[in-house]
């Protein structure tokens, strides 16, 4: 597993269905089709998501990877460093931890206040807004001493949303943090642009010009968010909680062997 594979959503995938009922069509990561014990197995290796697709005659269910590790390859990351450099003067001799937005947001489309809104059947907004603090406290009632999930909460279809003023904290909050590690260089690159850049300049947010990055770290079904890019092309996909330790390259390749014997065992019969 040393190089990413690019695919095109199912491209690869040939199959003949007569049933007039939808049929369960188990797919693999690498958009095999594969049976359903096999599929159930690989599950089981904690490795994977399942993403549905669904058409007339079937439903597809495919494995896609929590987490991923690889290597993009000399040429590739020489491609990177020099479209890079050139572009944005960014360092090519440290670590890039990358965060990728595939949007940045309108910003009059903001709430003036962050916070939790429930939505109902139709993803309209059904009640009152709380913030995220009353939000966690509502998660859980008390009843004497005993704490209880509060499940009537915690299944209600909801979303987070947040305001501007907030939203242009993040970046430079994610810089502190990563300040003091050494030979690491925090980017955020983005897709498109709904007009956040034009009040707020400061954050140094990167274009994803022809979409290099975008194509390179997906599944053919959708981009990854979190990537870590070593000098040498080696790279982790959604660091899973990991970031810190996986940005020193010896905890990194000790990580990359457990992810590699983990999907060897789960492929095996």
């Amino acid at each position: 597993m040393k190089k990413i594979f690019f695919f095109t959503l199912f491209a690869s995938i040939s199959f003949q269905l007569y049933s007039q009922e939808k049929e369960r069509v188990y797919v693999d990561e690498n958009y095999q089709k594969i049976d359903f014990q096999k599929f159930t197995k690989k599950l089981q290796s904690n490795l994977f998501y399942v993403a549905k697709v669904e058409n007339d005659t079937a439903l597809f269910k495919k494995l896609r990877f929590k987490q991923y590790f690889g290597n993009i390859g000399l040429k590739k990351k020489y491609q990177l460093n020099k479209l890079f450099y050139k572009r944005y003067q960014i360092d090519t001799t440290k670590t890039w931890l990358i965060h990728y937005l595939d949007s940045l947001p309108d910003i009059a489309k903001m709430p003036v206040e962050s916070g939790v809104i429930f939505l109902d059947s139709m993803g309209n907004q059904d009640g009152k807004m709380l913030s995220e603090t009353q939000y966690k406290n509502s998660l859980v009632r008390k009843s004497g001493n005993a704490i209880y999930l509060n499940t009537q909460i915690n299944n209600k279809r909801h979303m987070h949303i947040i305001s501007f003023s907030d939203y242009k904290k993040i970046i430079p909050n994610e810089k502190r943090k990563y300040k003091k590690v050494k030979d690491v260089d925090l980017l955020h690159f983005y897709n498109y642009d709904k007009g956040y850049l034009k009040n707020d300049i400061n954050n140094n947010l990167y274009k994803d010009h022809n979409l290099i990055l975008k194509r390179t770290f997906t599944d053919g079904m959708r981009m990854y968010n979190t990537i870590i890019l070593f000098a040498n092309g080696d790279f982790c996909l959604n660091p899973n909680g990991k970031v810190k330790k996986l940005l020193k390259p010896v905890k990194f390749k000790k990580e990359e062997k457990k992810w590699i014997k983990k999907l060897k065992n789960s492929s095996n019969p």
